[in-house]
């Protein structure tokens, strides 16, 4: 298999799942397949390369990976919750299928899609899942402190307990605080309180030091911030003085697409060698409530 033309694969790696999409030159994603994680890396390979060579009649310009854990020279160095280490995925893939094959930390693409919408601003993003993780841009790219920036492992004072920020706020840990399977599934007043003031113990501290002009929260939560936003916003800016109270707090456009749809603007400033341009960000964007 040969890879010239102009489409472009996107892998997304989950601790469970993992998210491949097919897009086009114009950004639209015409093939989309979740697959399981497998834990163990060389089997996750051959099953990674199984299901790419049942996909018929694409040609691929770039491949690029997200990977939820520690990115360095193009290697896995160590991925989220998996005990995968130094797995030199792109080059084994690119070995197999003769195409170009890039990897990149997951927060830093989901990153890089949201910040588009926010030009000339220093924006912080911070996903949700079933751990804390973030990046950030100034203008439209990623600085070098985001590579550094791993805001779930902060520790805070919880409940008489120090904790780090993700046991207290993530996901996972708001699905055990309140018993349920889902964090769609969390309603009630008294619970967004809760919720915000767990998420404005790290947000608040992060606005003081990093000093952004927007925060987005993405990732599972941010699909339900529209319930406890106006919470979170009255806690955080209560706790801060100007112009830091200032700081806008949004939604992410596509709080559990983003990665995806960053790894193909990534894709295409590899292909281009330049930012994408207002046309494609046009077809990129989604018309979302923030």
């Amino acid at each position: 298999m040969c890879y010239n033309g102009g489409m472009y694969l996107t892998i997304d790696i989950g601790g469970t799942k993992t998210f491949l999409a097919v897009f086009d030159n114009s950004g639209k994603i015409i093939w989309s397949q979740k697959v399981p994680t497998e834990k163990n890396e060389f089997s996750f390979l051959n099953k990674l390369f199984t299901q790419i060579q049942q996909i018929e009649n694409h040609n691929f310009r770039i491949i690029t990976i997200a990977a939820p854990g520690i990115v360095r020279d193009n290697k896995i160095i160590k991925l989220g919750n998996l005990d995968w280490h130094n797995f030199d995925l792109a080059r084994k893939l690119q070995e197999r299928l003769n195409c170009p094959v890039f990897i990149k930390n997951d927060a830093d693409l989901a990153t890089l899609y949201e910040s588009k919408f926010y030009p000339k601003k220093r924006v912080i993003y911070l996903t949700f899942s079933t751990g804390i993780g973030g990046g950030i841009a100034e203008n439209g790219e990623l600085t070098p402190e985001s590579a550094s920036f791993e805001p779930g492992h902060d520790i805070y004072n919880f409940h008489n307990e120090f904790l780090e920020w993700e046991d207290i706020a993530s996901c996972n840990a708001l699905k055990v605080a309140y018993h349920r399977t889902a964090v769609q599934n969390i309603y009630g007043l008294k619970n967004y309180i809760d919720i915000s003031r767990r998420l404005a113990l790290g947000i608040v501290p992060i606005i003081k030091k990093q000093r952004p002009d927007v925060i987005i929260i993405g990732g599972p939560l941010g699909s339900i911030f529209i319930r406890f936003k106006r919470v979170l916003r009255y806690m955080v800016k209560s706790n801060l003085t100007p112009p830091l109270n200032a700081v806008k707090i949004v939604k992410a456009k596509r709080p559990q697409e983003c990665v995806t749809y960053g790894a193909y603007l990534y894709a295409k400033q590899l292909s281009s060698k330049k930012q994408p341009t207002t046309e494609t960000l046009t077809t990129l964007s989604p018309n979302g409530e923030q």
